[in-house]
């Protein structure tokens, strides 16, 4: 009886060491199954990835630049071509351009640029607008939030802006201006367009001597505009400026800091 037990205990571990080396043989060949796909895999990508950062067909070529207004760009182009022409397309890192671009181009508002596979560079690009001049030195053409655009630029029918000069420096493009009295003068520009019923072309100068009254003087008249509260000026002086009765000819100057706007006559 107890022979019995002792080979049915036998017989026993013999099916379970064979069992156990079973699942290890099973285990084995997964394990290197496994492997083999893992390296596989990483022999496959990294033969596609050799392909594509080697092979000369990804090597930038052009760089295309889209703008949504006229803009001269050749001179900043060059400087796009010699950093990046003949670069593999992958291996640019087009947030770092980005953040290059706004460093060395700060006259541009808006940069986005992408991948046009296979060799192209797409840069689309928002110039800032010039919205006046500031009479100093031979001009200093600045956008609505203060930048600076050109140097030693006054073009005609450009809004100009006096009272403003730089003793010390003059700023260099792509500055921006931090000045209270010309951030009021830009503020009051921009609720004119807003109004959009009083034509920039009819304004001779703003001036900003004084930062706590700008003075505007259009179609020969001194509009003085103070401070703040621009739209609810600009729309007196709309109401001033067409009114029948009125010849603007025969203003001396209009005085819109009070509640209501005092008119002064030749």
């Amino acid at each position: 009886m107890v022979k019995k037990r002792a080979n049915s205990r036998a017989r026993k571990i013999t099916k379970y060491s064979e069992n156990f080396s079973l699942r290890q043989t099973y285990l084995g060949r997964i394990l290197m199954l496994g492997g083999i796909f893992v390296c596989v895999t990483a022999a496959f990508f990294y033969g596609v990835r050799y392909f594509f950062y080697n092979n000369v067909t990804f090597n930038i070529k052009e760089i295309s630049v889209n703008m949504e207004s006229e803009y001269s760009f050749d001179e900043d182009l060059d400087k796009l071509n010699e950093f990046y022409i003949g670069r593999n397309i992958f291996t640019v890192d087009l947030k770092q351009i980005q953040v290059l671009m706004r460093k060395n181009f700060p006259q541009f508002k808006k940069i986005e640029i992408r991948r046009n596979f296979p060799n192209v560079l797409e840069v689309d690009i928002v110039p800032r607008e010039t919205a006046a001049v500031i009479d100093s030195g031979d001009g200093v053409l600045i956008d609505s939030e203060g930048v600076v655009l050109a140097i030693g630029e006054s073009p005609r029918g450009i809004v100009k802006i006096k009272g403003m000069n730089f003793f010390l420096k003059m700023p260099e493009k792509g500055d921006r201006i931090k000045n209270e009295a010309l951030i009021r003068a830009l503020l009051f520009l921009r609720g004119l367009s807003k109004k959009g019923d009083i034509d920039k072309k009819n304004i001779d100068f703003i001036d900003i001597h004084d930062r706590n009254n700008i003075q505007i003087s259009i179609s020969g008249v001194i509009v003085k505009v103070g401070k703040d509260d621009f739209l609810r000026k600009i729309d007196s002086l709309k109401e001033i400026l067409n009114d029948p009765e009125l010849n603007v000819k025969d203003l001396k100057y209009i005085d819109l800091r009070f509640e209501d706007a005092v008119i002064s006559f030749r």
